[in-house]
């Protein structure tokens, strides 16, 4: 009895603890500028671009696009919801969009190679990202 007592209070502690990491993220609004988000991009896919193909490691990227997408969809909800004022909001809810679009795409693609579907390439559309975003893949 004294053990499920004892372990009712550690998950209380850590679900409480959990929630106010939440309240402060949220409360900063969102941890990256639109700016930071093609070289996070391309943190995690450029080493992977001229390697050799490697499925374990693509699946790594993967997972690491699956987490960005998931702070960059964070990022584009805060900005639409107007929760801080800003002056150019409308210009930073469609480079959020943008973004979310891009990111959305090539997570996709590098999650289709990474299981074996090369109908697609996610090098070709990675390229295409860093043209647009100008940089070198």
């Amino acid at each position: 009895m004294e053990t499920n007592r004892i372990r009712l209070s550690v998950l209380l502690a850590l679900l409480i603890g959990h929630q106010s990491v939440f309240a402060e993220r949220d409360a900063n609004s969102c941890a990256y500028a639109a700016a930071d988000v093609a070289p996070r991009i391309k943190t995690v896919l450029g080493p992977r671009y001229g390697a050799a193909e490697d499925l374990e490691a693509l699946s790594g990227s993967f997972r690491e696009l699956e987490i960005l997408l998931l702070e960059i969809g964070h990022c584009r909800a805060a900005a639409q919801s107007g929760e801080v004022p800003d002056a150019h909001r409308q210009e930073h809810v469609a480079e959020w969009h943008s973004l979310n679009q891009w990111l959305y795409r090539l997570a996709n693609f590098v999650g289709l190679n990474a299981r074996g579907d090369t109908s697609v390439s996610w090098r070709d559309e990675y390229a295409l990202f860093a043209e647009i975003y100008e940089f070198e893949p």
